[in-house]
């Protein structure tokens, strides 16, 4: 695979594409890469460690208004 042959065969066809919704999508990645460079190389470790252990079902996630009612009754209980 050659990048440069790569990169002009996509930009071709960005400059064809009238699809809104993939253009919304393709904007939306570039914007969360563009997030990532932001990140510290500390930060970016953290976040490798963390996916690791996501996927190996060793750390889970909860909604925002989970965690803050989870966080009332644990500090209700605590009283």
């Amino acid at each position: 695979m050659n990048i440069q042959s790569t990169k002009t065969e996509l930009i071709q066809w960005l400059e064809e594409l009238q699809d809104k919704e993939i253009l919304k999508k393709l904007k939306s990645f570039k914007e969360d890469q563009e997030d990532i460079n932001l990140l510290s190389d500390e930060q970016k470790v953290e976040l490798d460690k963390r996916l690791r252990l996501y996927k190996t079902g060793k750390m889970s996630f909860s909604l925002w208004e989970e965690a803050k009612a989870r966080i009332r009754n644990e500090a209700s209980d605590a009283l």
